[in-house]
């Protein structure tokens, strides 16, 4: 049986290949830059989200998804992201196919969770219901034209919060046992308690940026979030995980996370000085896309005493996401050979991706290790309470 990994990633690194066309080729679509943002998240980010979750899914509960419900879950993405490009569609239609996806994961995470009354893992199988509701809420709002003009930005925030919070127990998980595993000693501290300060500052952000005009504290919560953030990567000692790039590929998303929260603060408090549009990136393509690939590049990459070995073609990949987001925040409109930073930072972030599907396409018919995420070895499934899944 394919394991849910294999066709949901693969579907995560095709789909990130195309929002930036719309930058490439103008004109494609009637509406590009919502449809840009739209599939950025519901449809990129959404495959990944539940790759994840239905990875974990048997780590929690001991039950795997059966191949039935695997195909189900794929035709109702695709079927999503069909209903995206057909603009005349009545919109009860449009919505219920955007809602097939997230309610489907939903209820095949939740139903074994409660059975196994995994209950620390309920939040985390509800995460499509939110998802789910947030595509109904944006298809509503824009099909209506009464969309606010924060509701990107708060959306953008709503993926940094989940990137937070699961990032931030991935992180330093895989960190303490890279590090416990070359030292024996070392302990890492997660920083939960900075990671809930961080949160809590993001909130309070969402409900600023929420209100009618933006005030200045709102920024000012943010860029106090980056400083956390920043302070917890600190303590994740990323200077001992030298020649470890699997674990140097998850701090350096990490990094965006926190210069994202930072620059999009930033822009708030100081408009004149730095564009909210270009700033929010930093959060777009440089966490989220960064993170994303980190994360599942991790399930095919080459077990080799008990470590993982970053292939070229995944580590080329990587820096170029870095490389797309640098171009898109800082250098959005400087000329280069005819094109714009945009406009290359859309063709680095398509080619880094192509360069994540090749890698799957190449590792599709090996066997599957286990864990499917960690170098550790000798265990087919860890343990339920297990702090990285």
């Amino acid at each position: 049986m394919t394991p849910p990994h294999k066709p949901l990633f693969l579907l995560t690194g095709l789909w990130a290949c195309l929002p930036p066309v719309v930058w490439l080729w103008p004109g494609v679509l009637l509406d590009p830059v919502f449809w840009h943002m739209h599939e950025l998240f519901f449809g990129m980010a959404s495959a990944a989200i539940g790759a994840y979750l239905l990875t974990a899914l048997p780590h929690w509960t001991g039950n795997r998804p059966g191949p039935m419900v695997l195909w189900v879950l794929i035709i109702a993405w695709i079927a999503g992201r069909g209903a995206q490009v057909l603009d005349t569609l009545h919109t009860p239609v449009l919505v219920g196919s955007a809602l097939a996806y997230p309610m489907t994961m939903a209820a095949v995470l939740l139903c074994p969770v409660l059975r196994a009354q995994a209950w620390r893992k309920v939040w985390m199988a509800t995460l499509p219901l939110g998802l789910g509701a947030s595509d109904a809420a944006l298809l509503l709002a824009h099909r209506r034209d009464t969309m606010p003009a924060a509701a990107p930005y708060l959306l953008v925030l709503a993926f940094a919060l989940v990137i937070g919070l699961i990032g931030g127990r991935i992180v330093p998980a895989f960190t303490q046992s890279r590090i416990t595993q070359r030292t024996g000693t070392k302990t890492l501290r997660s920083g939960k308690f900075l990671g809930g300060l961080a949160a809590a500052a993001t909130s309070l952000s969402m409900l600023g940026l929420a209100a009618d005009g933006v005030p200045s504290w709102a920024g000012w919560a943010l860029m106090l979030a980056g400083v956390l953030q920043t302070v917890r990567l600190v303590g994740w000692q990323s200077w001992a995980i030298k020649g470890q790039p699997d674990i140097l590929m998850l701090h350096l998303a990490w990094a965006w996370l926190a210069a994202g929260l930072g620059l999009f603060g930033a822009a708030l408090v100081w408009p004149q000085a730095m564009s909210k549009t270009a700033s929010i990136h930093a959060l777009t393509m440089g966490a989220m896309g960064s993170m994303i690939f980190a994360i599942a590049a991790r399930a095919f990459m080459t077990r080799e005493a008990g470590r993982l070995v970053v292939a070229a073609d995944l580590a080329a990949g990587f820096a170029l996401i870095s490389a797309a987001a640098a171009l898109r925040v800082f250098l959005p409109d400087r000329l280069a050979l005819g094109y714009s930073g945009i406009q290359w930072a859309a063709l680095f972030w398509s080619s880094a991706w192509a360069l994540f599907v090749g890698r799957i396409l190449h590792n599709w018919p090996r066997p599957v290790p286990f864990p499917i995420l960690s170098a550790d070895q000798g265990r087919r499934v860890r343990r339920p309470s297990s702090p990285i899944l």
